[in-house]
């Protein structure tokens, strides 16, 4: 089922949660909306299941109007951040919910309750687990039967609101790549709210960004990642240093009093014992920090007189060596350049 949010606005008082927005979702696209709190990515995923209603706008399912369709009559599964489960309810008591609450001449047989359930839990891989009540699961384990119950009614849209913030790292890591196994295997159109960019770049088809209630930039993750459409999208989707100055064949010249400034992500600052190139820039090395596969490089440009932050991979910071209070030099492998009064 596709969806189409036609010029969507929301009002909460005197703060605007949402603003004339206009999106579409293909059918059986799997889309993230991704922004920090307060965007609107939540009140959106809202007014598409029903949970509120736009001050002005449509919302489209398939081509039929459903902005003031009831809940309960648009075929929406939405999956929350802290499970909802009934507590004295076993896993299988749970995943049937909703297919046990339908009105007698919808309600499948007693059979077919049976067999979907049993089927959903083999989809979740938790078919050992049906008898267990949810205290007896992990974190994990009860997002999964969360889903598995969103999806027994058979939606035609599956919603998410940050189903994995509640969750560990690591577990986090694994469930969303298990969500997006899931999804290549049922085609469902699903949309998610996160605000963990890794997460939205991993798991979606494509990503819608937010910001004070506007869409800021829709795409592809690469597209939005390499091609960033303004200052916020590049900040928001990795670490950036920003280079004032004019854009000379690709490279930044740092001039206080130029009307651009350069973007450059921290994996893209190349730092050099020996200064190879003329665009590069002097620097003394402030810290070195280690995170994992690869270090952190905090530098202080001393012509402009700018912090930087580089980020490098484990060989390349044992071939260097670096050690604070030395000087290197330091160069932009990529820079995107936006004009001054973009500025974040």
């Amino acid at each position: 089922m596709s969806i189409d949010i036609d010029n969507v606005s929301k009002q909460f008082g005197s703060f605007a949660a949402l603003s004339d927005i206009r999106l579409n979702v293909p059918s059986g696209e799997l889309v993230a909306l991704l922004g920090p709190s307060g965007s609107g990515k939540t009140t959106l995923l809202r007014i598409i299941a029903g949970l509120e209603t736009p001050d002005s706008g449509r919302i489209v399912f398939d081509g039929t109007e459903a902005t003031n369709r009831h809940v309960r009559e648009r075929q929406v599964g939405f999956v929350f951040q802290h499970y909802a489960l009934f507590r004295h309810m076993t896993v299988f008591d749970n995943i049937a919910f909703g297919l046990m609450v339908k009105p007698r001449r919808e309600r499948p047989s007693r059979g077919e309750i049976r067999d979907k359930v049993f089927g959903l839990l083999r989809l979740i891989q938790l078919e050992q687990l049906s008898d267990r009540y949810p205290s007896q699961l992990s974190g994990g384990q009860r997002q999964r039967v969360a889903l598995a119950r969103a999806l027994a009614v058979e939606p035609k849209v599956l919603l998410l609101d940050e189903p994995f913030g509640a969750l560990d790292a690591k577990v986090r890591a694994e469930l969303r790549r298990w969500l997006r196994r899931l999804h290549d295997e049922i085609h469902i159109t699903s949309v998610f709210v996160t605000h963990d960019q890794e997460e939205a770049l991993e798991v979606a088809d494509r990503i819608v960004v937010m910001n004070g209630g506007k869409i800021e930039q829709e795409g592809t993750p690469g597209e939005v990642y390499d091609h960033p459409a303004t200052p916020f999208v590049f900040s928001f989707l990795g670490n950036v240093n920003l280079f004032h100055g004019r854009s000379l064949s690709g490279e930044a010249a740092v001039r206080k009093q130029a009307a651009t400034v350069g973007y450059v992500r921290s994996h893209d600052i190349e730092v050099e014992r020996r200064r190879s190139n003329p665009a590069s820039l002097e620097a003394a090395v402030q810290a070195v920090q280690t995170v994992g596969p690869f270090v952190r490089v905090e530098l202080h440009a001393l012509s402009a007189d700018d912090v930087l932050e580089a980020e490098l991979s484990r060989d390349v910071a044992d071939r260097l060596d670096l050690r604070v209070g030395e000087t290197v030099f330091v160069r932009p492998r990529k820079v995107t350049v936006f004009a001054e009064d973009y500025q974040i």
